[in-house]
């Protein structure tokens, strides 16, 4: 976890809020590398990382449809 978000998100990427999504705390990311945000779900030894410009709306359904 420790290397992968950094070369993910870009090093200056910060955490923001955690928000349930489908009953899963999911860690927002607001400025990842590239201009998008991004959505991180540690959980069950599994590590699930949604990056993008979409809209938060469409991110958050997205991530719901993955679990």
């Amino acid at each position: 976890v420790d290397s992968l978000l950094p070369d993910e998100l870009g090093t200056d990427a910060q955490p923001g809020n955690l928000t349930d999504i489908a009953g899963r705390q999911w860690r927002e990311y607001p400025v990842v590398k590239g201009g998008g945000r991004a959505l991180v779900l540690a959980a069950d030894g599994y590590m699930t990382v949604i990056t993008g410009t979409a809209t938060d709306n469409d991110m958050r359904t997205f991530a719901a449809m993955l679990h």
